[in-house]
């Protein structure tokens, strides 16, 4: 009957809904069984072929979801570039910043300069820089230019503590 044909289908793919409520930010996994799990504590999850190399690597780099936004896209990056160890992960990405009432995609010479970082310190200390053969390397004060972008995104997160005046 077509009942039994609708219970015997079986959908091989996962979901990653992260969204806002009242509460605040969450993330929810599906899995392919329907089953949701509530990953907003953990802080990260990741789904497809290459989630658990994914995963492992943001365990590994202890990343905290207290972490300030910059930190964030380096270690996501390093997760999803640790993940292409699997051979169905490829190399193309992208990345979205979702902020509550918004979401903005992370530019393209933001994401190069996350490239270029992550090659740089991912090099073996016995590789040199090989211009014919490697990426750019990452200029100079790349980390104030991530946290230049990141600032865009959360003023508030980057802005300077204000002092108080002493009486």
């Amino acid at each position: 009957s077509d009942l039994n044909e609708i219970h015997a289908f079986q959908l091989d793919c996962a979901l990653l809904v992260c969204g806002f409520d009242a509460r605040g930010a969450f993330i929810l996994s599906v899995d392919n069984l329907g089953i949701v799990t509530d990953m907003t504590t953990t802080g990260f999850h990741a789904i497809g072929s290459g989630y658990d190399k994914a995963t492992a690597r943001l365990l590994f780099s202890e990343f905290k979801r207290a972490h300030p936004l910059h930190r964030m896209l380096f270690d996501t990056f390093d997760a999803k570039a640790f993940a292409e160890m699997d051979g169905s992960v490829g190399y193309d990405w992208d990345a979205k910043i979702a902020v509550k009432g918004t979401s903005h995609d992370v530019p393209k010479p933001t994401k190069e300069l996350i490239e270029q970082v992550w090659v740089e310190w991912t090099r073996s200390p016995f590789k040199r820089y090989n211009p014919n053969e490697d990426i750019d390397q990452p200029p100079v004060r790349w980390e104030k230019k991530l946290k230049d972008y990141a600032a865009t995104i959360l003023p508030d997160e980057y802005s300077p503590p204000i002092k108080e005046k002493k009486k």
